[in-house]
């Protein structure tokens, strides 16, 4: 039986079996032609699969060559079927996100520098900053919660900065808690971090290398996810959080030291360690809030809505760190957690992740 826009049997099988399995719809684009795409998460670690073209008779219609397991784990199947047969409001999922966007805008997915940094394409995309007063550990420093648009891509550090790439750029190494050169460096001021863009920004490769935005960081973070970590909600604020456990290293699982980058499961973006390991310096002077002025219930300095660095003319006295760290509980581990410390600190749980702007690429 060919695949096609045939009749109903074997499309009720297909769907029935498709049922069985309870699948997540976690994908969806529309098309021009009047069909979407459509692609479910993996269930108990198997990709969804049929037997024959014929099993997909009716308004399913198999994408050749599209099936893939994202960073997180998780797998996906694309289908197309016809727009009148799915409801709306579904959303695409960010690791589809991520791969279509780099299909249409012919963008790598994944940078490799001459010095084994590798970068993950970041889409462009709009989402919640911040955490509501429920969130278990919420800070008044994480309000208001407040949306913002980041609308070009960006190539986020898949890991932390290592010891040995701090070493192939400066020549030595300023860890308190040295180890094998894929262990975060530590012990970096903002202005060291700062010192060490401009010398990378100066090898023959080429630039582009920067902190990130402290909007950039979240949005790169949560990866689509709205809860307390790129993973799930958090339960256990000073103690061993289940979720957490999985994502990172911190004060109860880290035994009191860094761990080698990239041991922990990434999130939807193929980013590892953004929960834990070590505090990231990012761009931004520090403010107390999101919004330095209001008038009455309305917010006439509120923070950048555009993804861009909050940064002060003349710069402020401190900066801002973001993720959290092997020292810490779970609760400063959290996706909008933040604290300040000026540009010159330095600590053993303190160390960076860079973004890289590639030439010629925009929003799309």
């Amino acid at each position: 039986m060919k695949a096609g826009w045939g009749s109903g049997c074997a499309v009720v099988a297909a769907w029935a079996a498709v049922q069985a399995q309870q699948p997540v719809i976690t994908g969806l684009e529309k098309e021009p032609d009047g069909t979407v795409k459509l692609s479910f998460e993996a269930v108990e670690g198997k990709l969804l699969a049929v037997e024959s073209a014929s099993d997909l008779a009716g308004p399913w219609e198999p994408l050749l060559g599209q099936l893939a397991v994202s960073p997180d784990g998780t797998g996906m199947e694309f289908y197309r079927i016809r727009q009148s047969e799915l409801s709306e409001g579904f959303q695409p999922s960010p690791w589809w996100w991520q791969r279509e966007y780099a299909l249409r805008n012919g963008l790598p997915v994944e940078v490799i520098s001459t010095i084994g940094m590798e970068f993950r394409l970041i889409p462009p995309g709009s989402f919640t900053m911040g955490s509501p007063a429920s969130e278990l550990g919420h800070d008044g420093e994480e309000s208001p919660q407040h949306r913002v648009t980041i609308g070009y891509p960006l190539w986020v550090g898949k890991y932390e900065v290592t010891q040995g790439q701090w070493e192939a750029v400066m020549g030595s190494n300023p860890s308190w808690l040295p180890g094998p050169d894929d262990r975060p460096v530590e012990m970096v001021s903002w202005d060291e971090c700062q010192t060490f863009i401009e010398t990378l920004n100066g090898l023959p490769e080429g630039g582009g290398y920067r902190l990130l935005s402290e909007a950039e960081w979240e949005y790169a973070c949560r990866a689509g996810t709205s809860t307390a970590f790129h993973g799930g909600q958090i339960t256990e604020e000073g103690g061993l959080d289940p979720v957490l456990d999985g994502l990172g290293w911190f004060w109860n699982n880290s035994s009191g030291a860094t761990h080698q980058v990239g041991q922990k499961r990434a999130n939807a973006w193929g980013l590892h360690d953004m929960h834990g390991n070590v505090w990231e310096w990012v761009e931004d002077d520090w403010h107390e809030s999101y919004c330095l002025w209001w008038s009455g219930r309305v917010c006439v300095r509120p923070a950048p809505f555009d993804g861009s660095a909050w940064a002060d003319e003349p710069r402020g006295s401190s900066r801002v760190r973001r993720g959290g760290s092997w020292g810490y509980d779970a609760g400063r581990c959290r996706s909008a957690y933040r604290l300040r410390l000026d540009p010159v600190d330095r600590y053993g749980s303190l160390g960076f992740r860079l973004a890289r702007q590639l030439p010629g690429a925009s929003a799309q």
